[in-house]
């Protein structure tokens, strides 16, 4: 149509399939821009910020030139279990852990049951999830303002596709053959340099943002364990320590930074992706999950009874920060129960204190959240 701008023109655009990691890593070390690809949801809010050598064309989602499916990564769909540990490999769609019963805990299953419905839920993955390019459920009118892009996260959303890596025409397909209709679809993989999936962006009704508050709360709250693998290494790190990089395991992130923040020599140096989830199997008898709408966040709180004793306690707030009042935890720790109200309105004082210094200002979601941690106190019974 005369007028309008045709999108850039590329020489080429090539899908890689690597069948391991050593090959992956090959492709990606050849290829640093790439994108890794698993489904391809986030790949969406590309849609409203082409960058990094991505375009679209009309009803299409960005084609990067050089994309990496992670999908023929036979480790990556694994899930195994141990006498002390779940561990779920990242290609694992949320649908697919939610299907597993008993043996997740039941908070988790709570968190991803919240997260979205059972079609999104099928082509979410939990490494996607966890990277922070999952799309959340609630809807909102307008695109909201993004947040400063990060300087670095080469960790990639990792996570099974339903159809496989995008074809050479943007159209996703198991054996590189485009598909009829010409479009991506699906689930992403990849956070990687260049790539805005940490800007928010509004794509229908699914809005694109940092880490969905909830499956942060949930896995802090469970000590949940990541594998990051590189091309000569691996490592092990907790939940806590990935969501608030720079801050011991546990304590505050006071508001900054936010939920994800990667830099290199911080939670994520270098090229590593996220290749597995451990789960401690720890038996919790009381948990409460209670999500906040518009944006407000997601409070998890978890508690093991003994002998109408507390033995053990954990909530953790996930929002524009991560909050958790280690203090309050110790000081309800080996309470006998029912708890009297004195002891919930002291725990619940703690947890003012951590929401100053969280920098947490007043207003609903500050009074929603301390009335449901009293509230959550109050309900510990023997």
């Amino acid at each position: 149509m005369a007028g309008m701008p045709e999108p850039p023109r590329h020489a080429e655009r090539v899908i890689h399939t690597p069948r391991s990691l050593p090959e992956l890593f090959g492709i990606w070390d050849r290829f640093p821009e790439a994108v890794l690809w698993a489904a391809g949801t986030s790949l969406s809010a590309l849609a409203e910020h082409p960058r990094n050598g991505c375009f679209t064309a009309a009803g299409s989602l960005p084609v990067p030139p050089h994309t990496i499916s992670l999908d023929r990564l036979e480790e990556l769909h694994k899930i195994t279990r141990t006498e002390r540990y779940l561990e779920i490999g990242a290609m694992k769609r949320l649908d697919e852990i939610v299907r597993l019963g008993k043996i997740v805990p039941g908070v988790l299953t709570e968190t991803l049951t919240a997260l979205a419905g059972a079609p999104l839920r099928n082509l979410i993955t939990i490494g996607g999830l966890v990277s922070g390019a999952a799309p959340r459920r609630e809807t909102a009118p307008t695109p909201e303002p993004s947040p400063p892009p990060s300087n670095g996260a080469p960790v990639p959303e990792a996570g099974p596709s339903s159809t496989g890596a995008p074809s050479s025409d943007g159209a996703p397909s198991s054996d590189g053959t485009p598909s009829s209709d010409g479009a991506l679809s699906g689930d992403t993989a990849a956070a990687h340099r260049g790539v805005p999936h940490e800007e928010a962006a509004v794509s229908g009704k699914a809005v694109f943002a940092p880490v969905p508050p909830g499956a942060a709360a949930a896995l802090i709250a469970l000590d949940a364990r990541f594998e990051l693998r590189g091309a000569e290494s691996s490592r092990w790190i907790s939940a806590a320590r990935f969501y608030t990089p720079g801050a011991a395991a546990g304590e505050n992130s006071g508001g900054r930074p936010g939920l994800k923040k990667h830099k290199t020599g911080d939670a994520a140096p270098g090229r590593e992706i996220l290749t597995r989830i451990r789960l401690p199997l720890e038996q919790w008898n009381y948990a409460v999950h209670r999500k906040f709408h518009h944006h407000g966040g997601t409070m998890v709180f978890c508690a093991r009874i003994e002998k109408n004793i507390l033995t053990a306690l954990r909530a953790v707030f996930a929002g524009n920060a991560i909050i958790r009042s280690l203090p309050g935890e110790s000081f309800l720790t080996g309470k006998s129960l029912p708890l009297e109200r004195r002891f919930a309105a002291h725990f619940a004082g703690l947890w003012q204190t951590a929401l100053d210094e969280a920098g947490m200002e007043s207003g609903l979601i500050r009074s929603a959240l301390l009335n449901c941690i009293e509230d959550c106190a109050l309900g510990l019974t023997g």
